[in-house]
């Protein structure tokens, strides 16, 4: 595959380069997020430590620590990383929106349903939190406020780019009446 064989001629360059210049923190977190990538997580989060012990000030190395710890399922570790990083940089938004995924996944919806809020009230437009969020609302079997946040998936290019093409129809209102169009989508209420 050529894109590993990229990411593998990139580990050999950021070695080299920390051969070289040993303090060199983008090279650490680079050398880390090809770890990464390659899925050698282990190896990623090893890296990642190094340099937070290094420079604890390098605070994206908190949020790929904490995605390279979900990633690892090693859910009560990406909750710590994830913190940090929010201690210092509490309107980062992507953090909180994967502190609330992997809350989510521990069984913390109410926490995670707060963190999405706190992802979006930062950036408004983010349709990928409203989306997470209107997973946990549904969860918890709270449908008026999960369908409303879930139907907004729609309005985000990025996303509808990967809804199947859905009918253009008025919006079914139950107070009119008439028949009702439905469509298999991602298996999430599909009838």
């Amino acid at each position: 595959n050529a894109a590993v064989g990229r990411f593998q001629i990139a580990l050999k360059c950021f070695e080299k380069v920390l051969e070289i210049e040993p303090r060199n923190t983008a090279a650490m977190h680079n050398l880390a997020n090809c770890y990464k990538d390659l899925g050698h997580l282990r190896e990623a989060i090893k890296n990642y430590k190094i340099l937070i012990k290094f420079d604890p000030s390098f605070y994206e190395a908190y949020y790929n620590l904490g995605n390279a710890f979900k990633d690892s399922r090693k859910l009560k570790d990406a909750v710590i990383a994830y913190k940090k990083l929010l201690k210092a940089k509490p309107k980062h938004y992507l953090a909180l929106n994967n502190l609330a995924l992997v809350l989510k996944d521990l069984g913390d919806l109410d926490s995670a349903i707060t963190m999405y809020e706190k992802a979006i009230e930062n950036k408004p437009d983010y349709s990928e939190a409203l989306m997470n969020q209107s997973f946990a609302y549904l969860a918890q079997q709270n449908f008026a406020d999960g369908w409303w946040r879930y139907e907004h998936r729609l309005k985000n290019e990025q996303i509808r780019l990967t809804v199947a093409d859905i009918p253009s129809q008025p919006e079914w209102k139950p107070d009119l009446g008439g028949r009702v169009l439905l469509w298999a989508e991602q298996g999430l209420g599909d009838m």
